[in-house]
């Protein structure tokens, strides 16, 4: 709902402000209030992040998403002028002048940035690098630290999409964001064969499981750990999985 608290009433005549009224006097918006307009909100907004990830922005639940904020406006007679004001308005209260302020709900940028903080979106970026080397005896690769992905998010643009989102009832916003990956420290032969970055991550939880699938994994994660698709070959998960049965380590 919008909420308009206004001083004084709108005069037809634009000559009338011609005679002139100097204003500088301090003056602060009467108490005065009344309601006008509709804003169309919507209850969830859902947020589409390019690996096809989803949040869900529930304003029911977490209301603390939501603001007001005041949008000010100057009417001399006929005319509406939009002005920006963060203290006191030094304008002079007249016949000639009506100062309006218009509440609008909008999305709370903090609160916003929290709840994406909260859902890893940005861990990437406090990770530590991931140390890559290649084992002497096995010529194996190995990895020294944990992996994270994330996303670059342009902020002040998913605010702007939020915030429209709410004025028009849109349910879901494509986020404007890039993929990203915790940084690598490789040395300099790995890095001549094109390993420099992290392309993907993918995680698993399987605490809980009985000791045959615990052996399972661990004996086919090991046939994988650390190979070297050549560019230009082509991967195939069965040819490297190999068999599967106890003389290969499987239960």
């Amino acid at each position: 709902m919008n909420i308009t608290k206004s001083t004084n009433q709108k005069v037809s005549s634009w000559r009338a402000f011609g005679y002139g009224m100097a204003f500088f006097l301090i003056f602060y918006v009467s108490t005065g209030v009344m309601a006008s307009g509709k804003q169309s909100e919507s209850s969830v907004i859902i947020l589409l992040f390019p690996d096809n990830s989803e949040i869900h922005l529930d304003f029911t639940e977490t209301p603390e998403l939501l603001t007001q904020k005041p949008d000010y406006n100057l009417s001399i007679g006929d005319y509406d002028l939009p002005i920006s004001l963060e203290k006191e308005t030094l304008i002079k209260s007249s016949d000639y002048l009506a100062f309006e302020t218009t509440f609008r709900t909008v999305v709370d940028e903090v609160v916003l940035h929290n709840l994406l903080a909260d859902e890893g979106i940005f861990e990437v970026k406090h990770s530590d690098p991931i140390t890559i080397t290649v084992d002497s005896e096995t010529k194996k690769v190995q990895f020294e630290g944990t992996p994270y992905a994330g996303f670059d998010v342009d902020e002040p643009r998913l605010v702007m999409l939020v915030n429209q989102a709410l004025e028009t009832g849109i349910h879901d916003i494509s986020v404007p964001a890039k993929r990203t990956f915790s940084k690598v420290v490789v040395p300099p032969e790995l890095a001549k064969r094109g390993i420099k970055e992290v392309l993907a991550v993918g995680q698993s939880n399987f605490a809980g499981s009985s000791y045959a699938r615990l052996r399972n994994i661990r004996a086919g994660s090991a046939r994988f750990n650390g190979f070297f698709v050549k560019k230009g070959d082509k991967f195939s998960f069965n040819t490297q999985l190999g068999e599967v049965d106890e003389a290969h380590g499987f239960a």
